[in-house]
């Protein structure tokens, strides 16, 4: 049991133990109300400990909790000698594990990488940090093509020395292996931005992580996708009436009277005579028989 931040944190698993740093899920049996999991890091070398420091509040030497990127960490605490560093749990959806399934045209390549490179500059964390996270097992991808990190940090990795360069290096190295993952789907691709980004990282022009950004943040209405069959679309077209009841009954309605005219159409057709189409006449007018018609 751990005690800090407000919190009494049970651990649930253990994810990575070695010499720098302990990694694990706990959940906090403090608060009914506090449904969620959370990451715990827990550094132990004193001389990790001072660097992290400084990197996590980016030299300013302040540290207090509401200094955090509040992005990535929840809180950090210390018990003993152990730097205790608090991130909130989302359960991993490893990105190069469902690329197969929801990267299917040059479009959702677009739509992943500018969505990676958001939340690269969306965490505002020091480069030694954003080094570590940028980790093919820390990136994670959503059914809808966002792009969230998991807080798997393992300190023992930590670079010091790393700066922007690296970063914007790792991170062409990164969509570099996610285009790779679809050879044939890259070299089909007629999205700009792709074609922009092998053009540049093969001369290597990328220098800012925001440069990087700026050439996959174009409108996505400029890119369309790849036209899918026409039993895709009529796939597609039923699957959103079936889960729409305002439309299913507009379907429903439209569909009876498309029968009912092709009926009568056939009835024409086939010199048919019906009994609702039949026209029966009158026989009295007034007081003056017409006789049988």
């Amino acid at each position: 049991m751990i005690v800090g931040a407000g919190k009494k944190l049970e651990k649930i698993r253990t994810v990575l133990s070695n010499d720098v740093n302990d990694i694990y899920i706990c959940k906090n049996i403090l608060d009914k109300n506090d449904t969620g999991f959370y990451t715990l890091v827990r550094i132990h070398n004193t001389n990790v400990i001072k660097e992290v420091l400084e990197a996590i509040y980016k030299n300013n030497k302040d540290y207090e909790s509401n200094n955090l990127p509040k992005s990535l960490f929840c809180d950090i605490f210390v018990e003993v000698d152990t730097l205790n560093i608090l991130i909130k749990y989302f359960e991993p959806r490893k990105l190069f594990l469902y690329l197969k399934s929801y990267m299917t045209t040059d479009y959702d390549q677009h739509v992943i990488i500018k969505n990676f490179l958001y939340q690269c500059l969306a965490l505002d964390v020091d480069y030694r940090i954003l080094n570590l996270i940028l980790d093919k097992n820390n990136i994670n991808l959503n059914e809808d093509l966002s792009v969230f990190f998991n807080g798997f940090l393992d300190f023992s990795k930590f670079d010091k020395s790393a700066d922007e360069k690296l970063c914007v290096q790792k991170c062409c190295d990164l969509i570099n292996d996610i285009l790779v993952s679809n050879e044939e789907l890259t070299e089909k691709s007629q999205v700009k931005s792709i074609n922009l980004f092998i053009k540049k990282k093969r001369n290597n022009a990328y220098k800012k992580m925001i440069d990087l950004y700026n050439d996959f943040k174009i409108k996505e209405t400029k890119y369309k996708k790849n036209k899918e069959s026409i039993f895709e679309n009529i796939k597609s077209y039923f699957l959103e009436i079936s889960q729409d009841k305002l439309k299913k009954i507009i379907f429903s309605i439209g569909l009876v009277l498309i029968i009912l005219a092709l009926i009568i159409l056939v009835c024409d057709l086939f010199r048919l005579d019906l009994p609702f189409k039949k026209y029966q006449g009158m026989n009295t007018i007034g007081t003056v028989n017409m006789g049988e018609r």
